[in-house]
């Protein structure tokens, strides 16, 4: 049998250097450096090994609550600009739903349905891919020269949702001087 040494084998060497990045990181730094990882590589999520604590989201943010509705979530986001608006879709569409990209028409017949759709949601999408760094990213098109894009959010996007819903929620539960509001 022939003997490999540590320095040789290529995954263990790789493995290294990954657990030297992640250490100084907190537990959802490393999540979504992970994550990064795995959508940058092309690994689908359902063939990572199941992960005991995750990033926050919709789904476990704030002590488990789950947001069952588009309504609940915007709700606890409180966007303010279109471009946050259409952010906030877009979670919906990608994280609570678990979707892999999402196309504006969808995004915006949700926030028509709460009276709030925008005049051009492709547009302020695009907008939001021309931010350094970029919120959201086109990954397909259908179709000719006005064909149906398709987008996918980045970790910088989710993160921006992610703030905007502790934020909402912190203002929510808190009053000025710190103390815990109860309802």
């Amino acid at each position: 049998m022939e003997k490999i040494s540590i320095s040789e084998d290529g995954e263990i060497a790789a493995m290294a250097n990954i657990t030297k990045a992640l250490e100084p990181l907190d537990k959802f730094a490393r999540q979504r450096v992970l994550e990064w990882a795995a959508q940058r590589f092309g690994i689908e999520k359902k063939n990572m090994v199941a992960e005991t604590e995750s990033a926050p989201s919709a789904a476990n943010h704030n002590q488990g609550t789950r947001l069952e509705t588009f309504a609940e979530l915007f709700e606890k986001a409180d966007p303010s600009s279109d471009k946050d608006k259409a952010l906030v879709a877009a979670y919906w569409f990608q994280i609570c739903l678990d979707k892999s990209d999402f196309k504006s028409l969808p995004l915006n017949r949700e926030l028509r349905n709460m009276g709030l759709g925008l005049s051009n949601v492709a547009e302020t999408l695009r907008r939001c891919t021309a931010e350094k760094p970029a919120l959201v990213l086109q990954v397909g098109k259908i179709g000719s020269k006005k064909g149906r894009k398709a987008f996918r959010l980045t970790q910088a996007g989710i993160q921006r949702v992610n703030d905007m819903i502790q934020r909402g929620q912190l203002d929510r539960d808190v009053d000025y001087g710190g103390n815990e509001i109860s309802y």
